[in-house]
């Protein structure tokens, strides 16, 4: 039974780790690419990947290791702090920091498949989107609405001193086409 639980606890922390580096990996290489299309469909793609992979693997994680705790007779305890009370507790304050990026990705996914005729992404996408943490409604509404709403509240808040779109030629690894991050201030 035990070597059964660890078997899937490794598992489940192997697609944990890969799904996260991989999907950071092909968001990157997308964003990277300046294709607004690719952009588009690959956001798309990630986040069902985070969503479906590791939040699965996120909940079956704990579960497998309070199983092996249990199995094993090692206590948690919160005070004074173990070693596994301290593991659970930076567990949940890692997952507090990726809940977040679900919510990220899909309002670039939602930027990318706003206009895709047009190949200019708003400067919002690269700036705001990325950058700023979430919750900052100045930027970006959370909760319901018509999409264009949403872009249009989002386009207000570029300052004018911002370029309002980066060009983007869909040229990968030349260069072209983007600014360096100093040009925003």
């Amino acid at each position: 039974m035990y070597l059964a639980i660890k078997a899937l606890h490794i598992l489940s922390s192997t697609i944990l780790f890969g799904t996260g580096f991989g999907t950071a990996f092909f968001m990157f290489m997308a964003n990277r690419n300046g294709n607004r299309h690719a952009m588009a469909v690959v956001s798309g793609h990630v986040m069902k990947a985070d969503l479906y992979f590791t939040t699965l693997a996120g909940f079956i994680q704990p579960l497998t290791g309070f199983a092996l705790m249990a199995v094993a007779g090692f206590p948690m305890t919160f005070w004074p702090l173990n070693w596994l009370g301290l593991s659970l507790l930076l567990y949940l304050l890692a997952g507090a920091c990726w809940l977040p990026v679900l919510w990220l990705q899909w309002k670039m996914h939602q930027i990318a498949s706003l206009d895709p005729a047009d190949p200019l992404l708003p400067a919002v996408y690269w700036i705001r989107t990325c950058l700023d943490a979430p919750g900052h409604s100045r930027y970006l509404r959370l909760g319901g609405g018509d999409l264009a709403d949403d872009r249009q509240a989002v386009l207000e808040t570029v300052p004018a001193e911002v370029p309002p779109r980066i060009p983007s030629t869909g040229q990968a690894g030349t260069g072209a086409g983007t600014r360096d991050m100093r040009d925003y201030g």
